[in-house]
């Protein structure tokens, strides 16, 4: 009798008297300050609630206090909301959603995080074609409410389109277009739950060299903290060329951060450099900004997560210098991951957002098999993956095969075989394990080959 081991990081091999046993486990995801970046969904993965429908669409997504609100859906156009909180991933509204005038959703643009127990989201109602009404909605205790559409004027404003709401306590600011007095304008509006308000609005005046605001901002270019609303906006009628950062002080006068008129360190003007400011977050007396594209979130207190091209960054201590281009005046660099590096078997190639809120990071990721995900790093979340367990020496006595392996509790052992290799695995038995050792035990006739495989 023979027997030959064959070790590696992700298997266990043991053959015996023309039997083979393999015990093979998933790599470990990396890491983020001990919290292990788990997947919250795929495209590609089945969309829950509505059967036979999978992703294909990952729109937007906001975070805060550990709880993931996420537009995405089958496709551009048929989106829907969903909530991710403690690993569970569930559908909010979808296309199967009655809407509060009777009808169902055609789809979802955007959404808010959930404060004072009430969330919102930009939703689009079809009831007929054409036709379609849009409108800021609120979800309370699973109570689906229309706050105001497009149908009827709100304090003098009809809207004909709302995006990028924020919402802080029981207030909500977004972009907007509307028309007032028969005029059509954009700008920024506040509801404080029972008012409508204009923050600016075209033909106002931007502070600092820029001319009158025309630019509706886009996404991540508003941000709120409850008191204070801080944008992106420019002066061109098609929202190109030069642009700055505002935002208002004590919720009032508006006041300039940066513009494209700006001198950077190089001499130049950051317009000259081609430098457009595409992001903005605002926390009490913190400010940032971000140039060259990258998304940057406010963690709270004066942490800033962006996406450079070489991976992604942390930066702490401190407010955007428009003198030096960067976050943070003595700022503290901190790499998160890499691209690369290894999630699930897929290999990243960039990230494009990114949310945070302390310590805690979700990101959307692309990897280079074109795929696109959401990974999340948790306090709290799902353990790494558990490494293969050792495998006894399998023995056969009376005509039955037998093999122990050591098991984790909530974990799923599956026990696979095939008489020839390379040739297609088939299931013999799904084991839990149990914290302790399982034996798998079968009829054998012929020799063959079986494998263990690590589930979760």
């Amino acid at each position: 009798m023979k027997s030959r081991v064959a070790r590696s990081a992700a298997s266990i091999l043991i053959a015996l008297a023309g039997l083979w046993v393999a015990t093979t486990a998933k790599a470990a995801n990396p890491t983020w300050l001990g919290r292990p970046f788990t997947k919250v969904l795929s495209v590609g993965d089945p969309i829950p609630g509505t059967a036979g429908a999978t992703f294909g669409h990952i729109k937007y997504f906001t975070f805060r206090a550990g709880t993931l609100h996420i537009v995405a859906g089958e496709t551009e156009g048929r989106n829907g909301l969903f909530r991710w909180r403690n690993g569970t991933l569930e559908k909010l509204v979808y296309t199967d959603t009655v809407a509060p005038n009777g009808s169902t959703y055609d789809t979802v643009h955007f959404a808010t995080d959930e404060t004072s127990g009430a969330l919102n989201f930009v939703g689009e109602i079809l009831f007929g074609r054409p036709g379609a009404s849009i409108g800021l909605f609120e979800i309370r205790d699973g109570r689906l409410t229309k706050v105001f559409d497009n149908t009827a004027p709100v304090d003098g404003i009809t809207l004909s389109g709302f995006g990028y709401p924020v919402r802080v306590g029981n207030q909500v600011v977004g972009g907007a277009n509307f028309l007032e007095n028969g005029e059509l304008r954009n700008g920024i509006l506040k509801w404080d739950g029972s008012h409508l308000t204009k923050i600016i609005a075209s033909g106002d005046d931007l502070p600092g060299s820029l001319d009158a605001f025309t630019g509706q901002p886009g996404p991540f270019q508003i941000d709120f903290d409850g008191t204070d609303v801080a944008f992106v906006a420019t002066d061109h009628p098609q929202g190109r060329g030069t642009n700055g950062v505002y935002r208002t002080v004590g919720g009032a006068s508006l006041v300039k951060l940066v513009d494209g008129n700006d001198r950077h360190p190089s001499g130049r003007t950051y317009h000259e450099r081609f430098a457009v400011f595409s992001s903005v977050a605002v926390a009490g007396t913190n400010q940032a900004v971000a140039t060259h594209g990258g998304f940057v979130s406010s963690a709270g207190g004066s942490v800033f997560y962006t996406t450079p091209p070489a991976g992604l960054a942390r930066f702490s201590n401190g407010s955007f210098d428009p003198a030096l281009n960067r976050l943070g005046l003595n700022s503290g660099f901190q790499a998160t991951i890499t691209t690369n590096r290894v999630f699930d078997g897929r290999t990243l190639n960039t990230a494009t957002w990114v949310d945070a809120e302390g310590d805690d990071l979700v990101y959307l990721l692309t990897f280079t098999d074109g795929s696109s995900a959401i990974y999340a790093a948790v306090a709290g979340g799902t353990p790494p993956p558990p490494t293969a367990p050792v495998l006894t020496v399998p023995s056969v006595a009376g005509g039955n095969l037998s093999f122990r392996f050591p098991t984790s509790t909530g974990t799923n052992y599956r026990v696979e075989y095939q008489a020839t290799l390379g040739g297609a695995w088939t299931v013999r038995q799904t084991l839990a394990g149990t914290g302790s050792d399982l034996t798998f035990t079968e009829p054998v006739a012929t020799g063959g080959f079986y494998r263990v495989v690590v589930q979760n």
